[in-house]
């Protein structure tokens, strides 16, 4: 799997498999990483596109600064348009 990161985002992300339409996605549990799927991923990826996802302070998404992510704080730029 390749590992990408997309700039200035803490989260890291896995992408393998054929080039289709369909995908499987794998979101680890608590105190994991997306290693927690890898069987899956191997048998999935000769079948789709597979997306599996870092959660934040988990595997190599650990390089995180707090953030007010509350619904007041995500709603501000679409009340200011």
């Amino acid at each position: 799997m390749k590992q990408r990161k997309i700039d200035d985002s803490p989260i890291t992300y896995y992408v393998s498999g054929r080039d289709c339409d369909e995908w499987a996605l794998f979101l680890h549990a608590a105190f994991v990483d997306h290693n927690m799927f890898r069987t899956q991923m191997e048998y999935f990826s000769g079948k789709y596109n597979v997306l599996a996802v870092d959660i934040i302070g988990h595997g190599k998404s650990i390089n995180t600064v707090m953030h007010d992510y509350s619904a007041r704080a995500l709603d501000a730029p679409v009340a200011e348009s």
